[in-house]
């Protein structure tokens, strides 16, 4: 029996909710760089010792990362666009590390640990993009999946240029994001919200690369966004005014999008938490380290 819209939306808010008292806390975080047995708190827990130990624990984080992502794409559809935009952020990660492999003529043994696991999401399979030899070839590779048009703009105007290329990609996936954001219906004013902080938090990574890499004029570096820039705002009170709104998508209407939404970004925290936390343990970081490296402002 199918369910009514909002039952339907009332069983999907159930589900996002319960995925939600399973994100490990920040405090947890911070005591897994020391702790004795970290795979008591993280199932599946292994730390980076060898070759090996990076991909897994990227496989690890990953699972439950995608996990949440299907699972949201399958309760709300109406964020369809939203959430799709969102997930290929990391695929996008992915097509950026196989056009440097290109570019830099890099085995796969060099790139394949980096390479994010997507799952039941993934349009760029890994094993297509090992050795091609330009980035003409890879943009064909890219021909059948949703980075199909950028991939072909960006080898014609930027074959060269590297910085100029991994811009363009970012760029993109930004202004792909804010549109899927802005075309919610206004009574998704917060879940709107939450996607345009996300791509404001990328827009003033964006103008700060422009400027200190590419050597962009400061004053001509806000042509870069996908949103309009409406204050000077660094990443980090950007990220700080993200985390508060997703605590706040919470507390308010629970049949809305932002819910699921505010999962996917408190998850997607998580997950860089928990890589950084295995960098630290691979390093032998102390606690007084990690309070002051992991990173969980606002």
């Amino acid at each position: 029996m199918r369910l009514t819209a909002t039952a339907g939306l009332a069983y999907g808010h159930a589900r996002v909710r319960a995925r939600k008292s399973h994100l490990v806390p920040a405090a947890v975080i911070r005591s897994l760089v020391t702790a004795d047995q970290p795979a008591l708190t993280v199932d599946g827990w292994r730390d980076v010792r060898g070759d090996a130990d990076a991909p897994a624990l990227l496989a690890l984080v990953y699972a439950r990362l995608i996990g949440d992502y299907v699972m949201t794409l399958r309760a709300f559809p109406a964020a369809r666009a939203v959430l799709e935009a969102l997930a290929r952020l990391h695929e996008l990660e992915n097509v950026k590390l196989a056009w440097r492999a290109v570019v830099h003529r890099a085995p796969p043994a060099a790139w394949h640990d980096a390479w994010r696991p997507m799952g039941a999401l993934e349009t760029v399979r890994r094993q297509d993009c090992d050795v091609l030899a330009t980035v003409r070839q890879l943009a064909g590779v890219l021909g059948a999946t949703p980075y199909a048009r950028i991939a072909r703009d960006v080898a014609a105007a930027h074959a060269d240029d590297l910085a100029a290329a991994e811009l363009a990609f970012d760029r993109w996936g930004s202004s792909a994001l804010a549109a899927a954001a802005l075309a919610l219906p206004r009574r998704e004013r917060l879940a709107r919200d939450l996607a345009c902080l996300v791509v404001r938090e990328r827009d003033a990574a964006i103008m700060a690369r422009a400027i200190q890499v590419l050597g962009v004029a400061p004053e001509l570096a806000p042509r870069l966004c996908a949103l309009p820039v409406e204050e000077p705002r660094g990443e980090r009170r950007i990220r700080a005014a993200r985390r508060l709104a997703c605590r706040r998508a919470f507390l308010g209407d629970p049949f809305t999008l932002a819910p699921p939404l505010a999962l996917l970004l408190m998850r997607e925290d998580e997950a860089r938490a928990l890589l950084s936390v295995g960098e630290l343990r691979a390093r032998g970081a102390d606690a007084a380290t990690a309070l002051r490296v992991l990173d969980f402002d606002g």
